[in-house]
């Protein structure tokens, strides 16, 4: 008998087939029923997880989501009662199990079924707002001069606080006395005061949901007087500094005004209007050697205040 290990056979040679051996692929899950699309907090459709073959011995699923808000059940309760993960069991020659699914979060949550010896398999789902629940509006209060104008914007949510849209809100003023709202339908609208003064709401609806905002009217009222200061300017011109009245008047101050004249005789120009958090200016629209005096004012939405103490005379660079 001959010797394999150690005899030379003639023509002999390695077969090369080994290269392309491979091992038998891991059997793999599926989703048996379709992605799912459902509002925050109900329930899903049954959702089916499929073995390729029926088993020789039941088979753990372990099902999970990657919604920290979203669980599984094996049947629908109320109130609901779920787990993420959730394991359910393929019992000995069966090829399916079935879950519930809900959640709380609006989005895009991915389903993912797993188990020892199967390759996992994922299925993305749709969970949408629930029916809108509360109304905000923002701002929650104003105070607003007669004849002024305030904006107020709505936004909603559901029962689990998902954004739900309010561009059919309609909006209304409880004491219509009071001021006027445009437009009357849409996610905000501007209220404008009338000529009467007192306490009232604005109110957005959406079916039986509705929101409100406190109104304060007052009368109308120009910002106290500003105090100024004007010295040379490093450069050339003048430089102007102002301290903001603590007396703001019936709304914010909107603007300052500053005016100019030339030597002790004249009278006073408008030179410059600039934003009403704005608080110094440099004048450069001067000549060397001249003489300026200066005053500012305050402006709201009811005017101008009186006018600033007079800064000068200053001599310009």
């Amino acid at each position: 008998m001959p010797n394999w290990c150690s005899t030379v056979l003639t023509g002999a040679a390695f077969a090369l087939q080994w290269k392309t051996f491979q091992t038998w692929p891991q059997p793999a899950l599926a989703f048996a029923s379709p992605p799912v699309s459902v509002s925050a907090g109900s329930p899903s459709a049954p959702i089916t997880v499929q073995l390729p073959s029926a088993a020789s011995a039941s088979v753990t699923l372990t099902l999970s989501s990657s919604s920290p808000q979203g669980s599984f059940a094996t049947s629908v309760t109320t109130p609901w009662s779920g787990s993420n993960p959730l394991s359910v069991t393929v019992p000995a020659g069966q090829t399916s199990a079935s879950v519930y699914y809900e959640d709380t979060k609006a989005g895009s949550p991915t389903l993912t079924a797993s188990a020892t010896g199967y390759t996992s398999v994922s299925q993305v789902e749709t969970v949408s707002a629930a029916a809108l629940a509360t109304l905000s509006i923002s701002p929650s209060s104003a105070t607003v001069a007669t004849g002024a104008s305030q904006l107020f914007s709505a936004s909603g949510t559901d029962a689990y606080l998902n954004p739900v849209g309010v561009s059919n809100a309609t909006w209304s003023v409880n004491q219509t006395a009071l001021g006027t709202v445009s437009p009357s339908t849409g996610t905000s609208t501007t209220f404008t005061a009338g000529a009467g003064v007192g306490s009232g709401s604005v109110v957005a609806s959406v079916g039986a949901v509705t929101g409100s905002a406190t109104v304060n009217v007052i009368t109308a009222s120009v910002p106290g007087a500003p105090s100024l200061v004007a010295v040379p300017a490093s450069g050339k011109g003048v430089q102007l500094s102002w301290t903001a009245p603590s007396n703001t008047g019936s709304g914010a101050i909107t603007s300052y005004q500053l005016y100019r004249r030339t030597g002790q005789s004249g009278s006073f120009g408008l030179i410059a209007s600039v934003g009403g958090t704005t608080t110094a200016y440099k004048d450069s629209s001067t000549a060397k050697g001249a003489t300026y005096y200066y005053y500012v004012t305050a402006v709201n939405a009811a005017g101008p205040s009186t006018q600033s103490n007079i800064a000068g005379p200053v001599t310009a660079k």
